[in-house]
């Protein structure tokens, strides 16, 4: 790899959208788990962020930042529900709670009541790219 090829790739959306999913996948693993080692979230989650990233880089050759902007607005609404599913009910999110969607209706008022403002900073990023693009 040439000298030029590395520093675009370096600066390229690859690296700060990895950065950005690292933070948020902590973030969620801290709320969820309290007291994890750091290398937790980067052994677990890392290599699935980073399959995805290299299907968009191979694959998109136009709007790959838009591919980029949507795959973390996908995996940011996961961490949200993980989170919040988590604070309402105890447990993590499984399958079997993925057959229970429906009654997402009803426990609405509740679920708003255990919503702390900084679990929207997981969005935050996706706002201010939105703004700059």
């Amino acid at each position: 790899m040439s000298r030029s090829s590395l520093t675009r790739f370096l600066k390229g959306p690859f690296i700060w959208f990895t950065l950005i999913m690292i933070l948020k996948s902590s973030l969620a693993w801290i709320v969820i788990f309290d007291d994890i080692p750091l290398w937790k979230p980067l052994l677990t989650e890392l290599p699935m962020i980073w399959a995805c990233f290299c299907l968009i880089e191979w694959f998109a050759a136009k709007r790959r930042m838009w591919l980029y902007l949507g795959l973390n607005l996908l995996l940011s609404g996961i961490f949200f529900a993980a989170i919040m599913y988590y604070k309402y009910y105890g447990v993590i999110v499984n399958y079997h709670a993925l057959a229970q969607v429906n009654q997402v209706t009803s426990v609405k008022s509740s679920m708003f009541s255990l919503l702390d403002p900084y679990y929207l900073f997981i969005f935050t990023d996706i706002v201010i790219l939105l703004v700059a693009c």
